[in-house]
């Protein structure tokens, strides 16, 4: 017998179809719902939970979800398909004795939603639907319809889980927020906004407090759709037809369906919308330069334009604004015009400050969380920005003003010219000296890599109990094996030892079978099929063949090739055991772009290789070893090439030839601050007064003025930024290590200190920013100012 399907939008119209319907085995049910919560048991199988958090709460309604052959590999195809969507790393092996594993609220890190279609029977406790079909819905599907306003049962089921969760997000005593999802980010956060908007209309609206607005309610037809619908939808719920959805093919289902009854994933264009302006407070940037010399703290502008670079240009990790401010460098559209071939603040671009972490991620999303990331989002668009002229205080008594940035809308994609596709992609001529054949990297992060995690040596992984760990690390492949149905055994070292109990290394010698690795001098982890295909294909580019055929004959050993890969670990202890994921993995061969700390890590490797490898194993494999080893054949011996770590531009001779300059005594900063010769060899003497000090261990910004006299408010013209970078500290005759031995206590006693300095024009290579750093003067002189 044909069975027909009934659209539900909460478990509680399960019970009611349970007690109305009388051929309950021919009853299917579709829904749409948010992902929550994930359980395996070795006896029951997979149970999944969705809600839609009706009354602003989890678990008022869940949807309870099971398999009707809870064991089957078809079944755990779904789910692991489902998971690899949503990357919900699962913590288990299924061959284990007694596998059991339970994920709780995903809601809290990410929105996953999914619709589902299956059977319902009621198991004496709760209706539960044995699902047949289990499809992702992907957030930017759901974010176009809803924008779209369509109007259909998806749309209608979607519309009210955002207004719940925004009901949630507003509830101080509830852990959801939207900013704190591993998926937000700027379009996102723009959506949520508008729906927000919408929101406090249609409350306002049914308010009979406000009968006065009546007359207005013309004017938000838009906004009553959803409604109209509502009303349509109880009035009737079995559809002749399956319902229209938003399914992502990418996800590796196929739609049984007719092509027709598939969700649309190009509906009409509306046109993008622009900063509006919020009060009569925010007035249009015309252009002109009085804006930037005039304004008032507190006035603010929309303006639309692009962005020219940022300041720290490299950074790893968002933990870098607990030391210092960000800068953005904007030009708006009616400047293009200007040349922009040297960066020069609020003169042919706006400087943005951004001032922590609070505020970059309200303006951001967490999806952006390093400089490679940002970069990315910043250069590839035009944009509409919302600004607001801001006081910078120093101290109680001191302040500036400086651009602040409101809100941020992106309008259309950029063409992206051959110089910033060099600034987001470096050339090969950017990573590799042909003169010397020296390698050199550059402080870059792979976009695939926009996580946060630690980078670490094996040595100081740590794995608390009943805890998940995400870590980056660097090692070389020692051996792989596909026995395993589900995934990829890998063994990795980095030649550093770790005393934590985990499962044996299997086949860990080292090239030759008598010398093998120590029981704690590698790691084991897994790696499932679809990101080890990923990583094999890489492999393939750079060899010519697939891990599986490199593998030494009779063994699972592949030592000999000398792979050497970064790699994004989820870890957990299993049983006792050390219990390693690998999330993503990537080769790192010679020419690949590198960060600066990934150096630290890959240099130790190396050398560390040496004792641990014999020079003639290495001589023997020295055409694979050199695609990921910086090695170089000298008198019959294997040799490491040292490769630079500096990122400034080669052509800049300042410090080289400081003794060739001209010296100019006492300019004034506000002409500085308009040199535009990147190529003038000019030294200045300043007698400036410290304001403020930025500091890390890549960076000290002595933020400066040459206005001495006694006065509260320093005009932005008057004000210098002086950078110190880690990469040029080895050109000023210091140590590399220096900058981390500096006590903060020290450089704050700078602060309001009138100082002499002479300074000198840094090019930062590949970018437009022109930077002031000291010239002829030793770190340690300008700090002995301090005393």
């Amino acid at each position: 017998m044909d069975h027909i399907t009934k659209f539900v939008t909460s478990s509680s119209q399960l019970i009611d179809l349970i007690e109305n319907e009388s051929e309950k085995a021919n009853v299917y049910v579709e829904f749409v719902s948010l992902f929550t919560s994930l359980q395996y048991d070795s006896k029951t199988g997979f149970t999944l939970k969705f809600d839609s958090f009706s009354n602003s709460t989890l678990n008022s309604s869940p949807f309870v979800v099971n398999f009707q052959e809870p064991f089957s590999s078809d079944t755990r195809t779904k789910v692991l398909r489902l998971c690899d969507k949503f990357d919900i790393d699962l913590p288990i092996d299924f061959n284990s004795e007694s596998p059991s594993f339970s994920i709780e609220n995903i809601y809290l890190e990410k929105l996953c939603f999914v619709n589902c279609i299956g059977r319902y029977a009621y198991n004496g406790i709760h209706p539960v639907v044995f699902a047949e079909k289990i499809r992702p819905i992907s957030l930017p599907s759901v974010m176009k319809l809803l924008t779209n306003k369509t109007v259909n049962e998806t749309a209608f089921s979607l519309s009210s889980i955002f207004d719940n969760l925004i009901n949630l997000n507003s509830n101080s005593n509830r852990s959801f927020k939207f900013v704190e999802l591993e998926n937000y980010e700027p379009k996102f956060g723009e959506f949520i906004q508008g729906r927000q908007q919408n929101l406090a209309v249609q409350l306002k609206l049914k308010n009979p407090l406000f009968s006065a607005s009546r007359g207005y309610q013309d004017s938000c037809k838009d906004f009553d759709s959803m409604r109209e619908f509502e009303s349509q939808c109880n009035d009737s719920s079995v559809k002749e037809e399956p319902t229209t959805s938003l399914f992502n093919n990418e996800s590796g289902y196929k739609s049984r369906e007719a092509s027709d009854e598939e969700f649309d994933p190009n509906p009409p264009k509306r046109q993008k919308s622009v900063v509006n302006e919020t009060s009569d407070d925010v007035k249009k940037w015309d252009g002109s330069n009085d804006i930037m010399n005039s304004s008032r703290i507190g006035e603010r502008y929309t303006v639309e334009g692009k962005f020219l670079n940022i300041f720290p240009i490299r950074f790893d990790s968002l933990d870098n604004l607990k030391y210092w401010s960000l800068r953005l460098y904007f030009q708006p559209t009616e400047w293009y015009d200007r040349n922009a071939d040297i960066i020069i603040p609020n003169k042919n671009c706006i400087e943005i400050m951004v001032f922590n972490l609070d505020e970059f991620k309200n303006l951001f999303g967490t999806l952006v969380n390093n400089s490679e990331s940002l970069s990315l989002l910043l250069f590839s668009y035009e944009v509409s920005l919302e600004i607001k002229r801001s006081k910078w205080s120093f101290d109680k008594t001191i302040f500036t003003s400086v651009w602040t940035l409101s809100n941020m809308k992106i309008l259309r994609k950029l063409e992206i010219d051959n110089e910033t596709n060099q600034r987001l992609t470096p050339t090969t001529e950017d990573i590799k000296n042909n003169n010397n054949g020296k390698y050199k990297s550059k402080i870059k992060d792979d976009m695939a890599w926009n996580d946060k995690d630690e980078l670490i040596k094996f040595e100081d992984l740590r794995v608390p109990i009943n805890e998940k760990i995400f870590f980056k690390t660097v090692g070389m492949l020692i051996s792989c094996s596909f026995t395993h149905p589900s995934f990829v055994s890998l063994v990795f070292t980095d030649f550093t030892y770790n005393s934590i109990p985990q499962k044996y290394l299997f086949d860990r010698f080292l090239i030759d079978y008598d010398n093998k690795l120590e029981l704690d001098e590698g790691y084991r982890v897994i790696m499932y099929h679809n990101q080890f295909e990923e990583f094999d294909e890489e492999v393939k580019k750079v060899y010519g063949y697939s891990t599986r055929e490199m593998i030494k004959h009779g063994t699972e050993n592949i030592s000999g090739i000398g792979i050497i890969c970064k790699l994004s670990i989820k870890g957990s202890l299993y049983n006792d055991k050390l219990h390693l994921i690998a999330r993503k993995a990537k080769i790192l061969t010679n020419s690949t772009v590198r960060t600066a700390e990934e150096d630290i890590l890959i240099n130790s490797l190396f050398k560390k290789s040496f004792h641990r490898i014999s020079n003639s194993a290495i001589m023997f494999q020295f055409d694979k070893f050199s695609h990921c080893f910086s090695i170089t054949k000298s008198n019959g011996q294997i040799a490491l090439v040292t490769g630079s770590e500096l990122g400034h531009d080669n052509n800049n001779d300042n410090h080289s030839n400081n003794n060739n300059n001209n010296i100019l005594i006492y300019p004034s900063i506000d002409v500085l601050q308009s040199a535009t010769d990147s190529e003038n060899k000019n030294d200045y003497i300043l007698r400036i007064k410290v304001l403020s000090v930025e500091n890390d261990k890549e960076l000290i910004r002595l933020i400066v003025t040459d206005d001495l006299d006694e006065q509260e408010f320093i005009n932005p013209n008057n004000i210098l930024n002086i950078d110190i970078l880690n990469q040029t500290l080895d050109t000023i005759n210091e140590s590399l290590n220096f900058m981390e031995s500096i006590n903060n206590i020290r450089l704050r006693k700078l602060i309001d200190k009138t100082i002499e300095l002479q300074i000198t024009k840094l090019k930062i290579k590949d970018s437009k920013l022109l930077l002031w750093t000291p010239a002829n003067h030793s770190l340690k002189k300008i700090l002995s100012q301090s005393s």
